[in-house]
């Protein structure tokens, strides 16, 4: 019950499109972030559903900061996920890049499975860091018994 596959062996995306506007209408989703590689056609069709669509590409400079403020929510106990047998298979999976400058992001490439909705989460955290780029601290939003990550 906690990974829906698509049938078959490819991605459905009208699938993945009728199940992003659902969340949309039901958990009152106000932004989607995307990785905008291969996502360009979805992203269109979600726009013209009205889906509020971010693109949040796979880069250091996207990531970095998204990864380092979940690290600091989780590590103080203010970030939670319910249990997600899938999820905690992802999240051991990561193995972390980091350049020069201790920008970080996860590596598909030298991580040793799957680890997409550890990606995912980050993508929703930059998408959500991008939406209140006019608050200077995203605490303020966490607050918020409404906030939904």
């Amino acid at each position: 019950g906690f990974l829906e596959l698509c049938p078959g062996d490819m991605v459905d995306f009208t699938m993945v499109e009728d199940t992003a506007a659902w969340c949309v209408e039901h958990f009152h989703l106000d932004t989607l972030g995307v990785d905008p590689y291969l996502s360009r056609t979805l992203t269109q069709r979600l726009m013209e559903r009205g889906v509020n669509v971010v693109e949040i590409p796979q880069t250091m400079m996207s990531m970095s900061p998204a990864m380092k403020e979940l690290e600091r929510l989780i590590r103080a106990r203010q970030m939670l996920h319910e249990h997600n047998t899938c999820a905690r298979f992802c999240f051991g999976n990561v193995r972390v890049a980091q350049d020069g400058n201790e920008n970080i992001k996860p590596m598909k490439n030298r991580s040793i499975g799957r680890i997409d909705i550890t990606v995912a989460w980050v993508i929703a955290m930059a998408a959500a860091m991008a939406k209140d780029a006019e608050k200077p601290d995203l605490s303020e939003a966490l607050e918020n018994p409404g906030f939904s990550l």
